[in-house]
């Protein structure tokens, strides 16, 4: 029984994996992105200028609703072969 469930298995560590990564980059790109001021080249955004921006809000949505799905799909009840 093992047997026929492990392919689906490694598709979901890697699924999680690369999910997880993808938010985590999609956080480092936000907030590097919003504190490096192009028109002198210095990194002199205060935190106050990265909560303002729409990018920063929409990342806090995605991790928002990636840790409860995350959290729920996990659920021994969801991942237990009958």
């Amino acid at each position: 029984m093992m047997a026929d469930n492990q392919p689906y298995s490694v598709f979901e560590k890697n699924h999680r994996f690369f999910g997880w990564a993808s938010l985590v980059m999609a956080w480092v790109y936000t907030i590097l992105t919003n504190i490096y001021d192009a028109t002198n080249g210095k990194w002199d955004r205060s935190g106050v200028y990265v909560v303002r921006q729409q990018a920063f809000w929409y990342i806090i949505g995605m991790t928002l609703l990636s840790v409860p799905l995350s959290l729920i799909m996990h659920s021994p009840a969801l991942t237990t072969p009958r």
